[in-house]
């Protein structure tokens, strides 16, 4: 791809990346004020006590469901949107769309987390959001990934590359995800332990098969473009693709050990996560492995060193969740401070240090050459990374020490598990400070969202570029626009088709629903 045609790939999303960006880092600070008062509540359980909307009860799932649905769905929705154009060589249509879209979408997280600040939450893990706020969600949900796979469709280049099947892949996984488990613990309820091992499901998917295939396609894509190399390993990347698909979703039922299900259910759990092993690995040998080819660039790079830096932690974290999946380890450390392990390793190990590094590889690209001081990008690299370092290690050490007292019966487990709780508060405040920094580098670079992508300083942009333009370069732009053009038309078939097919799944689910 021609550098002026990256151009104007990146020209046409603008926009929704000030839109995603800025959103994601409001939930990003919200979710993680949430979570350090969620913090503090297991320390002082009398903070906030007066207020019912402050209730540990009600703060846990409110600032899960903002960090994952909130700065998730942003971050993951931007991240789509842009490599799939990149990768697919075609222009992103109608950018209005998309944008009133993802409103939507922020619109109905809000909707959602107020509910479960007001006591209209559910019990099911991740799918605590009232169900009046579902059908907001999953239609716009619906016209963002429309949107998406129009943009895949029209490519004009026909192979595809590893980012391009997590990507689509994750659109696919998260549409049937959250409608199978709405379908089955809200609409039509199943019957007795199923909605166990469906609620159990339904979490692992959102973590393994939403969030993580979007870090895994931002990873092999920056990684090697940004250090021009290729990917080691690539011939294995398909396996690993593979791999996690099939194993990841049934990983999580070794947490229904000791519950009210049958014995073989924990144990094909305990099974898949030890499986988990081969996408792991394939992963980070394929992004690793290419990184080591030029350390001194990563280090240099503060991009690249926020991806390789998520990469690294969650492969540790991954192959130690390994280990501690074996039932004579899981009985152990079964309801104690290792139950956030994963999902700290993933959402803020994994998933949040790979879109902070995408996020500053857009900032000079997306606004003309634009970035916060460098000395600032850095101080919230390692804010953010203690911050992960502290509730990674409060959350495994005092797993294992409040397991073992609980289990063993010897000792005060309150007094045992304290410092633990005080190391993992300590933890999310550093993430709350990562992320007030975050959203100062993002002011800092982009400024004003409305003047940013007010349409008459782009115009007044574009005329003074086309005065300083020589002939032969306004030629190339105007054959590319008639390009794009071409595949505007495209896109505007692909999406009536696909709009009818949109508009026959909804009536799938309303006559399912009544």
């Amino acid at each position: 791809m021609s550098e002026s045609h990256e151009n104007l790939l990146d020209r046409s999303f603008r926009a929704l990346a000030v839109s995603f960006l800025y959103s994601g880092a409001a939930w990003l600070v919200l979710g993680t004020l949430l979570a350090t008062l969620a913090a503090n509540k297991t320390i002082t359980p009398a903070f906030l006590s007066e207020c019912d909307w402050f209730a540990y009860g009600r703060l846990r799932p409110a600032y899960v469901n903002a960090l994952v649905y909130g700065w998730g769905g942003n971050m993951i929705f931007g991240a789509t949107l842009w490599l799939l154009a990149r990768l697919s060589w075609a222009q992103i249509p109608y950018p209005g769309i998309p944008a009133v879209s993802g409103m939507a979408w922020n619109g109905a997280v809000t909707l959602g987390i107020i509910g479960i600040l007001a006591g209209h939450g559910t019990p099911f893990e991740l799918l605590e959001m009232p169900q009046y706020v579902s059908f907001f969600l999953y239609g716009s949900f619906l016209a963002l990934a429309v949107w998406s796979i129009i943009i895949f469709h029209t490519r004009l280049e026909p192979e595809t590359y590893v980012s391009q099947w997590y990507l689509v892949g994750a659109l696919f996984w998260f549409g049937l995800t959250f409608f199978l488990g709405h379908l089955s613990l809200f609409w039509e309820p199943a019957r007795g332990t199923i909605q166990s091992v469906a609620a159990s499901w339904y979490a692992q998917n959102i973590l393994w098969l939403w969030l993580v295939p979007i870090a895994f396609g931002i990873a092999y894509y920056l990684v090697p473009k940004a250090l021009g190399a290729a990917v080691r390993g690539y011939s294995l990347a398909f396996v690993g693709f593979v791999a996690l698909v099939v194993v990841a979703p049934w990983a999580g039922l070794g947490e229904l050990r000791g519950g009210p299900v049958p014995a073989w259910i924990p144990a094909v759990g305990s099974v898949m996560a030890v499986a988990m092993f081969f996408p792991v690995t394939i992963f980070a040998g394929n992004v690793l492995g290419t990184a080591c080819s030029n350390l001194q660039r990563i280090w240099e790079d503060l991009s690249l060193r926020f991806i390789v830096a998520g990469t690294l932690l969650f492969t540790v974290c991954a192959y130690l969740g390994i280990l501690l999946a074996f039932p004579s380890l899981s009985e152990v450390t079964q309801f104690s401070l290792l139950g956030d392990f994963q999902f700290n390793y993933i959402v803020h190990g994994l998933f949040a240090m790979t879109t902070f590094g995408l996020s500053y590889y857009w900032l000079p690209l997306l606004f003309d050459g634009k970035r916060p001081p460098e000395l600032l990008v850095a101080a919230h690299f390692w804010v953010a990374l203690s911050g992960v370092t502290l509730l990674l290690a409060s959350s495994v050490w005092g797993g294992l020490a409040g397991g073992a007292v609980a289990n063993l019966g010897a000792g005060d487990w309150v007094a045992a598990i304290k410092p633990f709780n005080c190391l993992a508060m300590a933890g999310q405040g550093l993430l709350f400070v990562s992320a007030l920094l975050f959203g100062l580098n993002l002011y800092w670079a982009i400024g004003c969202p409305l003047l940013t992508c007010c349409p008459k300083a782009m115009e007044k942009d574009d005329s003074a570029n086309q005065k300083t333009e020589g002939k032969k370069s306004v030629e190339n732009k105007l054959s590319e626009e008639e390009a794009g053009l071409k595949a505007s038309k495209l896109t505007f078939v692909t999406f009536v088709v696909t709009a009818i097919l949109v508009i026959a799944f909804a009536g799938v689910v309303f006559s399912l629903i009544l």
